[in-house]
């Protein structure tokens, strides 16, 4: 299990913008159902901003042999940049001009 809290407005709950408190508290349940597949289980708990505790249906997760796993940002300090070298050229889109910090001079 997995039992996070702590959590400030750095973070953010969905992509749906739901509201969430400081006393928020996560837990994620993992579960190994068989040699290449797990399970999980998600509850919210936030007394100060919801009736009751959210609890998701079962995701099952089967391993898939030839597939690469993607890295996944969980803060927002990190947008800009996942923004940038991964979604905006997918999208299509240009990339931006902005100077490189770390290039020699």
């Amino acid at each position: 299990m997995i039992d996070t809290i702590g959590f400030d407005d750095r973070a953010w709950l969905d992509q749906y913008g739901n509201v969430y408190s400081s006393e928020m508290r996560f837990q994620e349940r993992w579960n190994r159902t068989e040699r290449d597949a797990l399970q999980a289980v998600y509850r919210l708990n936030d007394p100060k901003s919801y009736t009751k505790p959210w609890v998701s249906t079962v995701k099952t997760f089967k391993r898939q042999t030839g597939v690469e796993i993607r890295e996944e940002f969980c803060a927002p300090v990190e947008e800009h940049s996942f923004n940038e070298r991964i979604r905006d050229p997918a999208g299509g889109h240009a990339p931006r001009s902005s100077p490189n910090k770390w290039r020699n001079k």
